[in-house]
């Protein structure tokens, strides 16, 4: 092989995209990814001869050489995000991180180059290309997986006249008696809570909190029953470290024990759904195209593009991902961003499965008002929010906090109203409440929300300082035995 030949082939394993390769990324997506890295090939091997020794032709070998090993080692996922609280604790952006890195490893490289370019490329050319196998192998065999099945074409619709369950749990939804009640927006929060209890009849609890201010602590917890407070022993009986595309899986459930057939809309944090009686089990994939969102998403080529690109786990993914957000060109349909934007989306399949009629339990943890903020005053999603707020202060955030939980409420309203109209709505029991606090201020980050509708109560305030867990478990001693 001639060296122009082996140039070419060395550019073309630097630059090959290999997580295109999934089998989750439809065809025509794959088609229109590919192009970019096609453009540069071309301009690469067409105009530059790399052979060449000159100090213009060591940088772009380089470059294309630091762009192999970010891409299929995934040095985001493999080296940053296993020390993200280490380094987000250290640094004072996370982002920087990404930036020192690539620069590191691209001088090195380069020092590596200069010293001996012929001998040093054949040898970086062998383990790049073991790397780049490997990296195929990996997407083509080993792709995201997002848990989505339905097992309901056996199940009948049901009309017995027992109850039915919707569990709804709100992240970082922090109740009325949290320190934002005394910021801008406070006061119209309270309303807003308030005139959606009396339109519904809900219970409504206003000095709610709950048992943790950690997710994974607070949300089996509630599942399970448990009301003492987490130690790490405890909550080995409740989760455990995923194998798959999650950060734990939810191993011991009482409350879905409860039922016969379920449906869950879960997130990318805890999997609810291998307990035997889940029959529906849905999640955002963010490798579908989906369409119905709110007013405000960008949805344009580069925000998907940059937002499964992402999802590899490269530096230079994350930080093109992050800089078009800035620079208001693309919004994220990544997890947690994409429960808000596609808020309608959830919402309506809770619709849908109150409208079957085939579930007994209908339990869904949504990532909103989860942090980043998204919410515009008039309710319309802002991308832009979602990368400034780490800049606020603690005031600013109070303010947009309550912005977005005035919108939760006008848009879990909304869907109130669609499902009060439906024959089911009477004979289904509701629960909706929060993991924890909004965490701005970590002394008072377990105020949640929580509101019931047992047995068709009318609207009640519960002035009295109660533990969610507690009184879950109470309510289900009592009426789900």
């Amino acid at each position: 092989m001639n060296m122009k030949k082996f140039y070419n082939l060395y550019t073309l394993i630097c630059l090959f995209p290999a997580w295109l390769l999934s089998s989750n990324i439809i065809l025509y997506d794959k088609s229109i990814y590919f192009l970019p890295y096609i453009f540069f090939f071309i301009i690469l091997t067409s105009y530059l001869n790399l052979g060449q020794k000159s100090k213009f032709n060591l940088i772009i070998l380089a470059i294309i050489t630091v762009f192999s090993l970010d891409q299929n080692l995934s040095l985001y996922q493999n080296l940053v995000k296993p020390n993200f609280i280490f380094l987000s604790n250290n640094i004072a952006n996370i982002y920087y991180v990404n930036i020192l890195s690539i620069i590191v490893i691209f001088i090195t490289i380069l020092i590596i180059l200069n010293i001996s370019k012929t001998k040093s490329i054949k040898i970086l050319f062998s383990f790049l290309l073991i790397v780049f196998i490997f990296k195929v192998y990996e997407v083509t065999k080993n792709s995201v997986k997002i848990i989505d099945f339905d097992m309901t074409e056996k199940i009948e619709s049901s009309n017995s006249p027992n109850k039915k369950v919707l569990i709804i749990v709100l992240d970082e939804m922090s109740g009325i008696d949290a320190t934002e009640k005394d910021y801008e927006f406070g006061d119209v929060f309270d309303q807003t809570i308030n005139n959606f209890a009396i339109k519904y009849d809900l219970n409504l609890y206003e000095k709610s909190y709950s048992l943790s201010e950690n997710t994974a602590n607070s949300v089996p917890f509630m599942l399970n029953f448990e009301t003492k407070i987490p130690t790490t022993k405890l909550r080995e009986q409740y989760i455990e470290v995923s194998t798959l595309n999650y950060d734990y899986d939810v191993i011991q459930n009482k409350i879905f024990e409860k039922f016969n057939n379920i449906s869950v809309m879960q997130n990318v944090h805890l999997n609810y759904c291998n307990q035997k009686n889940v029959k529906k089990c849905s999640q955002i994939n963010p490798y579908e195209n989906n369409k119905n969102y709110i007013n405000g998403f960008k949805d344009n080529l580069l925000t998907h593009f940059f937002s499964r690109w992402k999802m590899d786990g490269s530096l230079l993914s994350t930080l093109f991902f992050k800089t078009s957000r800035i620079l208001g060109l693309t919004d994220s349909i990544l997890e947690p961003e994409s429960h808000k934007i596609f808020l309608p989306l959830i919402l309506s399949k809770l619709e849908n499965d109150i409208k079957e009629n085939k579930f007994d339990l209908i339990f869904a943890h949504i990532l909103a008002p989860h942090t980043p903020y998204g919410f515009s005053r008039d309710c319309k999603y802002d991308g832009k929010r979602s990368s400034y707020n780490t800049l606020m202060t603690d005031k600013e955030k109070y303010i947009q906090h309550n912005v977005e939980r005035i919108c939760m409420i006008k848009f879990v309203d909304n869907f109130f109203n669609n499902i009060k109209m439906l024959p089911e709505y009477d004979n289904l029991d509701i629960f909706i409440m929060s993991d924890h606090g909004s965490k701005i201020d970590h002394e008072e980050s377990l105020s949640s929300i929580f509101f019931t509708k047992i047995h068709n109560n009318n609207f009640k305030i519960i002035k009295k300082k109660v533990l969610i867990h507690r009184e879950i478990k109470e309510i289900f001693q009592k009426s789900y035995r």
